[in-house]
């Protein structure tokens, strides 16, 4: 699926079952966000997918960036560091599969 902007849709990055309980996500990409945590959830941002499938809207302009972090709070992590935001990840995806009912 492409967005708007040409780049991959949310839903191709992180879907329940790219994420089971026990195995975690398949892939991660860590980054360092745009805006230092300002609209991130930390200096560090980690999302469950390839490079190439984050949405551009993450790096974006300030109102763009901040609506995109604000809508898809239980799908990134984020921390202080590279390990704070996977473990953050880590952290919200489960509690993701938890509200879904996906876990065993």
């Amino acid at each position: 699926m492409r967005s708007r902007s040409g780049g991959t849709t949310w839903s191709a990055c992180v879907t329940p079952a790219d994420s089971p309980a026990t195995d975690g996500p398949g892939t991660v990409t860590i980054v360092r966000s745009r805006y230092g945590g300002i609209y991130e959830p930390g200096e560090w941002v980690a999302f469950a997918c390839w490079p190439a499938d984050i949405p551009p809207d993450w790096n974006a302009d300030d109102v763009t960036c901040a609506e995109f972090f604000a809508a898809r709070g239980e799908e990134i992590g984020g921390g202080a560091t590279p390990q704070e935001a996977y473990e953050d990840l880590l952290r919200r995806l489960a509690g993701r599969r938890r509200r879904l009912g996906l876990e065993d």
